[in-house]
């Protein structure tokens, strides 16, 4: 159905249109004959191409069924189904947290199996992942030969405490472990190189303590997911502090710095301690070595400060040797280094003490608090001279050496001295991706000055939930600690004696994280692990910072169908009563670490139905929360994994869908491929814009409407206009004609003076003025009403020069017609006054 929706996109709009379609006929989502049926309508065909098979043998699970949540200790059964095509031989076997718990043979039959794990006991956690895996002797993919489902355990919190020093001091954190387990919450602990990376596996706890945890130790994808897990989870998070912890540990721009109370960036301090750091980059005869050597150099700009020095050295041909990227220099926002180093191209350097010498001379001159060197290589340019390496270890500067691809024992030798005599380390790494990780840590080496020891006595200044029942004064001493400020919109209740952090505690999204700057193990707390009141601190700390359950009788599950993932939620109370009108959000996690909210609404007396998209296979998290409910009031948590595509769960082709297809289109089924381009079909029109002549006619109405408003015309002047501009649009025929008889008798005037005689003079005939009637009367009449008929001054008629042959007949005169007429009317009364 996507595929056509596709298609029918990408066609331009007024070319014939064609549709071929390659498909086997099993679709897994959507509902590809209403894609049909919309195609048929705009008269697009379907042209169906078959992409026939069939699998004689194959075996799949189909689902897994079991109770979705139990109290603690109760036994559960599990069902298993499993279809086969084949009688044939199989072993079923069943995981419980990735552990093998059970491994049957049984006779698969031809059809649908049944098998059932009676009396499942899970122990006391929170949530379990149960896998069912199938291996027949008869199959044809082994993909679709597993399926998954997960199990609420309600009982006890569960923590996962993860120690830093897990493997190097495992006692240290015994009396932690049996004062927390006194308290009622089961702890297990493991090293850094044990977190799940699957998230579904985190499920099981209620909160996660790290303990002296280098960040270098936890990939960037286990960071993002603890973040997103105590986002939008609600599983809790709590940072212990060490010399490995926060700033020190390089969490600096981390994901679960982003997650913390406290910030590792030191802002409140007069003196802010600082450390100056130089890399040196040799190229490495590894795959895309370059482009490793620019993400490393990268990493380790991340971990700093803004007030932290830093520099590049590498040998560039360009340049004729060793040379700064750029010079040691106060990081600032790091975006120019970071520019500089994606235009770096390391080379192949002869010798390390010209980059080395060439490092030392900015270090010894730097201020900072720490200095320190860090070489990559794969350790055959010539090893720096003796003398070079005592000015490194007398004037306290240390330099850390990075092998990778080493071409023998001499090689891994000198890069082991150059670490061992200046007081650095030395890492012999085997795998590339881990490089960046430890420039990481080696990078954060110059944060050690944010550790603080010394003996101090807590300061309790605010009374919250983690510190109630405590008496402020009765804090035993602590010997150490890391610097960190507090962020805007956290609760510190307990400050050291410079007024640092100690314990600090928020709210961040679902989820809740607190910060202990110190230790609760021997070597900060050993005061505070005789204390009485220890096991109560931690515990009361660790119960705020847990996930909690939504109490009351609800039962969760989820399921696929048609390519989505649906949730159901039956709510009943205490008295088993549906509870109505409830306001179920929530959010589903995504296995590529995306976030899709989800909302719930009522299908049913108690009941709740979501569904969501499910774009890639893996393991859904389904957290929901009742946004009607005031205060804390916990959540529900479940998942749905989808181990394998729904394509592998067809053993054959639909060709029966595929032709429907074709008819509803009136497409053509199995076509020729030479006929797939003919050009058979109509061409659709192309519809011609009208915006863009309605916008010019808008803004000529638009500034039209402004004269309108804004110019005050009378009606008068508008006629006197449209009258004015009409004299000169009418055709003026009788001045024409008028003129062109004037013309005629000037022209014979001219050739009758012209014409010889016998001595006399020749007369000058008047010329021939057409005649034209005048209503004297009319005159008088106006004349009389007081009707002015004198031309304005300045313009009056030039003087006649002759009188006239006939009181008839006018005569041509500069004026008009009408003062000419009443000109000889004036002449005429005069000589009738004189002859009287």
């Amino acid at each position: 159905a996507a595929g056509l929706r596709l298609g029918l996109a990408a066609f331009p709009v007024e070319s014939q249109k064609r549709i071929v379609l390659f498909s086997d006929g099993n679709e897994n989502r959507g509902t590809v004959l209403e894609e049909a049926r919309r195609l048929a309508g705009m008269g697009i065909p379907v042209d169906v191409v078959p992409l026939e098979y069939q699998t004689e043998e194959e075996v799949y699970v189909e689902k897994i069924v079991y109770p979705n949540r139990v109290n603690e200790e109760e036994p559960i059964d599990v069902e298993l189904y499993v279809n086969s095509r084949v009688d044939t031989p199989a072993h079923l076997r069943l995981f419980v947290q990735d552990e093998l718990i059970r491994d049957q043979p049984v006779e698969l039959k031809a059809g649908k199996n049944k098998f059932t794990v009676p009396s499942l006991e899970l122990p006391v956690t929170k949530l379990y992942k149960l896998e069912v895996r199938v291996e027949a002797e008869a199959d044809t993919s082994i993909e679709n030969n597993r399926a998954t489902g997960f199990v609420s355990v309600t009982g006890k919190p569960n923590i996962l405490l993860v120690e830093g020093d897990y493997d190097t001091n495992p006692n240290a954190a015994e009396e932690f472990v049996a004062q927390i387990q006194s308290e009622g919450i089961d702890v297990q602990r493991i090293a850094p190189d044990q977190v799940p990376i699957d998230q579904s596996l985190f499920l099981s706890y209620d909160a996660i303590i790290l303990s002296n945890v280098n960040a270098a130790d936890l990939s960037e994808d286990q960071m993002n997911m603890i973040e997103r897990l105590v986002h939008d989870i609600g599983i809790g998070l709590v940072m212990v502090g060490g010399e490995e912890s926060f700033g020190a540990g390089g969490y600096r721009g981390t994901p679960i710095e982003k997650a913390l109370p406290v910030s590792t960036e030191i802002r409140e301090k007069k003196i802010i301690p600082s450390g100056a750091l130089v890399v040196v980059l040799h190229t490495c005869e590894i795959p895309n070595g370059n482009n490793l050597m620019r993400q490393v150099a990268i990493e380790s700009i991340r971990v700093l400060d803004p007030h932290d020095e830093v520099g590049m050295l590498d040998y560039d041909y360009r340049y004729n040797g060793v040379h700064w990227i750029f010079d040691l220099e106060k990081k600032g926002d790091g975006r120019r280094q970071v520019a500089l180093i994606k235009r770096a191209s390391p080379g192949d350097m002869p010798d390390f003490g010209s980059a080395m010498k060439l490092g030392f001379n900015s270090l010894k001159l730097s201020t900072s608090n720490l200095r320190h060197m860090v070489i990559l290589s794969d350790g055959d340019p010539q090893p720096p001279s003796r003398n070079l390496l005592a000015d490194f270890k007398d004037n306290g500067i240390t330099v850390s050496t990075v092998l990778i691809g080493g071409h023998g024992g001499n090689f891994l030798q000198v890069m082991n001295e150059i670490a061992k005599t200046t007081g650095g380390r030395f890492y012999d790494v085997k795998n590339a991706n881990k490089i960046p990780r430890i420039f990481a840590r080696e990078a954060a080496t110059i944060k050690r000055n944010l550790i603080v020891e010394e003996a101090f006595q807590p300061i309790q200044v605010a009374d919250t939930e983690l510190t109630e029942s405590f008496d402020p004064s009765g804090y035993p001493a602590l010997l150490g600690y890391v610097l960190t400020s507090s962020k805007a919109g956290a609760e510190t209740p307990l400050l050291t004696h410079q007024e640092d952090p100690l314990l600090a505690h928020w709210r961040y999204g679902l989820g809740k994280s607190v910060a202990f700057t110190s230790d609760f193990k021997p070597k900060w707390a050993p005061n505070w692990i005789e204390w009485n009141g220890y096991g109560q601190f931690w515990a009361q700390a660790i119960r705020w910072v847990a996930r909690k359950e939504m109490s009351g009788n609800y039962q969760v599950s989820t399921y696929q169908e048609e390519g989505k993932g649906r949730i159901v939620v039956d709510a009943f109370n205490d008295d088993n009563e549906a509870l109505n009108y409830l306001t179920f959000n929530g959010k589903v996690l995504t296995p590529d670490q995306g976030t899709i909210p989800v909302r719930l609404v009522q299908t049913d007396l108690g009941r709740y139905e979501a569904e969501f998209d499910l774009d890639t296979e893996g393991t859904y998290l389904v957290n929901l929360f009742d946004e009607s409910d005031e205060g804390d009031s916990g959540t529900l948590t479940t998942a749905l994994s989808v181990p394998y595509s729904p394509e592998y769960m067809n053993d054959r082709s639909n060709t029966r869908l595929l032709k429907q297809i074709a008819e509803v289109t009136q497409g053509r089924y199995e076509p020729a491929s030479a006929s797939f381009f003919d050009h058979s079909l109509v061409a659709h029109a192309k519809p011609f814009p009208l915006w863009p002549w309605l916008v010019g006619l808008a803004i000529v109405l638009f500034w039209f409407d402004v004269f309108v408003r804004r110019v005050l015309l009378d009606m008068g002047d508008i006629r006197n206009g449209l009258a004015y501009v009409g004299s000169y649009l009418r055709p003026r025929r009788r001045t024409t004609e008028e003129s062109a008889s004037t013309m005629e008798a000037l022209k014979r005037t001219k050739e009758a003076s012209h014409r010889p005689g016998k001595g006399k003079a020749i007369e000058r005939e008047a010329p021939i003025i057409p005649e034209r009637k005048f209503d004297f009367d009319a005159l008088e009449k106006k004349k009389a009403e007081g009707v002015s008929l004198e031309k304005p001054e300045g313009r009056k008629a030039a003087p006649s020069k002759r009188e006239p042959t006939d009181a008839g007949q006018d005569r041509p005169a500069g004026g008009s017609t009408t003062d000419r007429l009443l000109d000889l009317k004036r002449k005429m009364n005069k000589k009738k006054e004189d002859d009287s």
